[in-house]
């Protein structure tokens, strides 16, 4: 199991040194060779980077829906106050 950071995340939706390593590591999920995980503050910041990046809000929800309908597994972290 590999837990994935934003960075490798936003190499799906952006084209930038490194995102022909980061498909392959989706197509691997894909194909079952590889379970990812993704923590919950990844939609977060992925969210705002493709915003900067110049997203329109569709295109933001579009990639966050995208990585639900993937089927990765989103680890919800307890927060305590």
């Amino acid at each position: 199991m590999v837990v994935l950071d934003t960075s490798v995340v936003a190499k799906w939706f952006l084209e930038e040194d490194g995102s022909d390593k980061a498909v392959e590591i989706r197509n691997s999920f894909l194909d079952g060779s590889l379970p990812i995980v993704l923590c919950d503050l990844t939609l977060y910041e992925l969210g705002n980077l493709l915003k900067f990046k110049g997203f329109t809000s569709k295109e933001v929800s579009d990639a966050l829906d995208s990585l639900f309908d993937l089927g990765v597994d989103i680890v919800y972290q307890q927060r305590v106050f």
